[in-house]
């Protein structure tokens, strides 16, 4: 084979092009703490597709997590700081009636507000150490590309936005960035629910965080405070009800699982109605597995639920039929039904799902509002990093090695030693905004049998499924 030359153009279009994916540097200030590579390569001695002899064509079997993040707005903010009050109440009215129209009267109540402050948290994902010289090999001239058949559209906004130009999983940055895509999602459907156990948590999903940002579960609450006094701001609280009991029994407050929610709905409406917000659009947040018990409770009782008849003359009746068309409506349309509307409903992964014993699971249930006029009341916030301040600062850095992505979501760079053993790092800024908690609203704790078995996202889980391997020898 004749040997492969390069003129000075080509190799700095190639130089170029490892920059933009952050990897190559010459700075050994931002050595990486190893040089030793132990990341698998999509192709060559060990490559994940390396295996000789294989159908090209494959099928994955990797869910992507169901989340929030692919429903809610994503919105840019330069605040350190998001702090908003709200207006909660008026005090009593103060003094006496007056004796004519001409004495002094009664004063009105003073207006009164709660502040609010949410900071950004800040999150970081690298990549292993990776060896310049493994890119791009191949085996033999059998190791040849593979196409995964069913490979989902990437289409969530937390996803790193050169995929969208290519999702090549043979292109090792590409999978790479892939890999660290999944990871982002994989972790904001668990963190946009339960927020992280602290600054220094290393649990998986968790650890992407080095600093926190609260999520529904801090949230929609009770024990609002003013953050400047920390003063109880009890109109400012979410609407939480305890079943903390299976699906078809009552709840701990007597009521049946239909009453508690139906009740649950009819609280947050009643409240946005007193308020100005009659328009406001809700939903309600259950984990994917939970919809399957959740609409066959739903179907069966919801039109007889609190209906007693007393005795053969006076029956409770159902139609069976009417309630199979009822439970597939909901289903195939993705809402619940409550007084007549339909309330959407969104899947998240994040929610909880603990096993209580054989094929019963603890799970509870959130109603958030969406938004009201056509304003969001529940959207993610990230910092740009491609503010014109954080670019002059970028571009004054010859061969700073720094890429911005999304927008503005992910700062992308690497560290490096001597240009040849490198790996790619990610940073980025984020934190969930729920505007009106006072709208929101949570049932608890509610036991539901689930004997499907689908394929969960997380280790751990019930339904989680893997195996082979990440690196391939032959």
């Amino acid at each position: 084979m004749a040997e492969q030359r390069y003129s000075l153009q080509e190799l700095g279009q190639i130089a170029d092009a490892m920059k933009q994916f952050g990897l190559m540097e010459t700075g050994q200030k931002h050595d990486p703490s190893s040089t030793v590579s132990n990341w698998a390569p999509a192709h060559g001695p060990g490559g994940l597709f390396s295996g000789l002899g294989v159908r090209p064509s494959m099928y994955a079997t990797v869910p992507q997590p169901m989340g929030l993040e692919d429903i809610i707005p994503l919105r840019p903010s330069r605040l350190h700081n998001e702090v908003y009050e709200i207006l909660t109440g008026q005090t009593a009215t103060e003094g006496s009636a007056a004796a004519d129209i001409c004495s002094e009267g009664p004063f009105a109540g003073k207006l009164k507000v709660c502040r609010q402050v949410i900071p950004y948290a800040t999150g970081k994902l690298d990549t292993e150490t990776e060896r310049i010289t493994s890119f791009g090999r191949r085996d033999t001239y059998a190791d040849l590309d593979r196409n995964v058949l069913n490979q989902q559209a990437v289409m969530s906004p937390l996803m790193p936005s050169m995929l969208q130009r290519t999702i090549d999983l043979n292109n090792d940055a590409a999978k790479k960035f892939y890999e660290a895509g999944l990871a982002w999602k994989r972790s904001a459907a668990l963190v946009d629910i339960n927020g992280v156990a602290g600054a220094t948590s290393n649990a998986a999903d968790y650890n992407l965080w080095i600093t926190q940002y609260n999520g529904l579960r801090q949230m929609i609450t009770t024990g609002h405070v003013d953050s400047v006094t920390l003063v109880a701001c009890e109109s400012a609280d979410s609407r939480i009800v305890s079943h903390n009991a299976a699906i078809a029994s009552n709840g701990v407050n007597g009521q049946s699982f239909i009453a508690n929610l139906v009740n649950l709905v009819r609280s947050v409406k009643a409240r946005a109605q007193r308020i100005g917000m009659r328009d406001t659009v809700f939903g309600l947040v259950v984990h994917p597995n939970a919809w399957w018990g959740i609409t066959d409770q739903w179907a069966c009782a919801y039109y007889t639920d609190r209906c007693t008849g007393t005795g053969a003359g006076d029956p409770v009746v159902r139609d069976a039929q009417g309630i199979t068309n009822f439970r597939d409506e909901m289903r195939n349309g993705q809402y619940l039904l409550v007084d007549g509307m339909r309330i959407p409903v969104i899947f998240s992964d994040g929610v909880q799902w603990d096993g209580v014993s054989a094929g019963v699971f603890n799970t509870d249930i959130y109603i958030v509002p969406l938004s009201w006029s056509g304003n969001p009341l529940l959207y993610r916030q990230f910092f740009p990093l491609n503010n014109s301040s954080a670019m002059s600062w970028i571009e004054s850095i010859p061969d700073a090695g720094i890429r911005i992505e999304n927008n503005g979501l992910y700062a992308i760079g690497g560290r490096t030693t001597n240009g040849f053993c490198s790996r790619i790092e990610m940073i980025t800024q984020q934190r969930l905004i729920l505007d009106a908690p006072f709208l929101a609203g949570s049932l608890d704790d509610v036991q539901i049998t689930y004997l499907v078995s689908g394929f969960d996202p997380y280790p751990g889980m019930s339904d989680y499924r893997d195996g082979g391997q990440s690196t391939r020898f032959n």
